[in-house]
């Protein structure tokens, strides 16, 4: 889409809004970011969308001039976070969708994860685990598509136990060094996604 049929569609979305009558606001915040949605004293309140110049957009509910209610979050690099915000922070349930389509359904509290956490990626793999403000606590378990089950329990962020499951066999996984870096990372990758940034 070229800038001018962008700015057309822009005018004409704005005019609509008048003509129904709502109160629309258009902010502009910092250089090429737009908003579009009702606005009261100058703020965004209720419903809107807003386009960031990175090309990051947000649609859903405000409050406050912040992202409060329910919404929906796309990156630029084609992630995406629906559900629940508070205070511009993830907060409650949501999904998180990465770009590959692997994706994160559980609650998080304040940009946090918080409570259990499922991941499902497309190979079929599965990963769940249990956090407390935003820290590995208590059990966490990945499965791969063939069955295998390899178990980590955690304690405020450290792996207190770790068992592996295959084909019904449980065995200590304790000494294997590498499995527990290579779980460990899978989780730190899921941590500093850029939910409620």
């Amino acid at each position: 889409m070229t800038y001018a049929f962008k700015m057309m569609a822009f005018v004409l979305a704005l005019g609509v809004l008048v003509l129904i009558g709502c109160n629309p606001a258009t902010n502009i915040t910092s250089i090429g970011d737009k908003y579009l949605g009702e606005g009261k004293d100058d703020k965004k309140f209720r419903q809107g969308t807003y386009a960031y110049s990175n090309g990051d957009e947000y649609v859903g509910e405000y409050r406050g001039n912040k992202r409060n209610g329910l919404g929906t979050y796309t990156y630029s690099n084609g992630d995406k976070y629906k559900g629940e915000w508070k205070e511009n922070k993830a907060h409650g349930q949501g999904t998180y969708t990465f770009g590959n389509r692997n994706n994160n359904l559980g609650k998080w509290k304040y940009g946090k994860f918080n409570g259990e956490e499922k991941f499902t990626y497309v190979t079929r793999e599965k990963y769940i685990g249990e956090f407390k403000n935003g820290k590995k606590h208590g059990q966490f378990t990945y499965t791969k598509a063939n069955g295998d089950k390899y178990v980590l329990e955690y304690k405020d962020n450290k792996v207190v136990k770790s068992t592996a499951s295959r084909t019904g066999t449980l065995s200590d996984i304790g000494s294997n060094k590498l499995l527990i870096l290579i779980m460990e990372a899978i989780i730190e990758t899921i941590l500093y996604s850029k939910i409620g940034n």
